[in-house]
């Protein structure tokens, strides 16, 4: 199956450009490029013009993250989608390990381990719930904690390294474009629960996130956390979406 790489961007070629050596470098399993600039002003669009190896769509200001990954599922030739950060570095077998879970048709979202690139401590191995709050579980533990090395079942992943079926994506309207630059990935998470699949964290995907670079990346948190528990407050005592406590999901 083909995956489409799909990464929105909004300045900061220096980190895009390392993302984009890092896939050259480590990604052998079959797949295309798609980039999504939101408007970039620094050096960003000169760098990907004609830049063969993509496929550029190119809006004429910030669309944000939920709009401009829509944008790119639209446009994507894969069978499966991969979201992705522009400021990620990727490593041997990422993507390979992950579109293997998807062999489950049970699955229906895939995520990984993300670390700081400067400790190499845990950013991310799962997002859990607590009173109906996300949270990152094993957040800022060393990279190589036990617990993290387990395969397990997830109300939801980050939406920095997203793996889903293209098919999937669409059927449920993508990311909600309510939300701005928040919560549009956990909110995808928990639709998919609803529509009868899993999320599951693979271990055996490792990448690099250096987190947050983009300017105003957090301006509406509130805004975007009003919004989410305002359509999942009540959908989350279904008992559709998996239990709260991680720990007795493996």
């Amino acid at each position: 199956m083909l995956v489409s790489i799909i990464i929105p961007v909004f300045n900061q070629w220096p980190y895009t450009e390392k993302c984009l050596k890092s896939i050259q470098q480590y990604t052998t399993y079959p797949h295309e490029i798609i980039i999504i600039d939101n408007g970039s002003k620094d050096e960003t669009a000169k760098e990907l013009t004609g830049n063969s190896t993509i496929k550029l769509l190119t809006n004429p200001h910030n669309l944000g993250f939920a709009r401009a990954c829509n944008q790119g599922a639209k446009i994507a030739r894969g069978e499966l989608l991969l979201f992705l950060n522009n400021d990620t570095i990727v490593t041997p077998g990422w993507l390979r390990s992950m579109v293997n879970l998807l062999t489950d048709s049970k699955i229906g979202v895939v995520g990984n381990k993300l670390l700081f690139p400067d400790t190499n401590r845990i950013q991310h191995t799962g997002v859990f719930l607590h009173n109906k709050l996300p949270g990152h579980i094993y957040y800022n533990q060393p990279g190589n904690f036990s617990e993290s090395n387990i395969k397990k079942i997830y109300p939801a992943v980050t939406g920095a390294c997203l793996l889903t079926r293209k098919i999937l994506f669409l059927e449920v309207g993508g990311f909600d474009e309510t939300y701005i630059n928040g919560y549009e990935d956990v909110d995808y998470c928990l639709k998919i629960w609803e529509k009868g699949y899993k999320v599951i964290y693979c271990p055996d995907s490792i990448i690099y996130h250096y987190g947050s670079i983009s300017a105003g990346r957090h301006l509406l948190e509130k805004q975007n956390l009003a919004c989410f528990l305002e359509k999942w407050k009540n959908k989350l005592k279904s008992g559709k979406i998996i239990n709260e406590n991680p720990l007795k999901n493996s």
